[in-house]
């Protein structure tokens, strides 16, 4: 009888962990802010990369902003997470 609790003790956290991982992924407490920026009167080209990490309930992509000044010169760039759920 200890046994067959043990043993469902064991499953039941395997099953709860592994529906855990695949609803909310390994980082649940991703941080969701998003610092503003300021692109008026530059120079700039946007990328997204999609898809970098998915779960069940959200998707997160990478948005990818390259500044350049006056002389089409690459002056700096800013990679910032864009995440989409429910």
């Amino acid at each position: 009888m200890r046994r067959k609790a043990i043993l469902a003790v064991t499953l039941g956290v395997l099953v709860f962990g592994f529906v855990y991982v695949w609803t909310f992924g390994f980082f649940p407490g991703k941080d969701l802010k998003r610092s503003g920026h300021d692109y008026a009167k530059q120079n700039v080209i946007a990328a997204i990369k999609r898809h970098v990490a998915r779960s069940l309930m959200w998707d997160e992509a990478l948005q990818i902003v390259f500044v350049f000044n006056e002389k089409h010169e690459l002056t700096k760039f800013d990679v910032m997470p864009v995440y989409t759920s429910f």
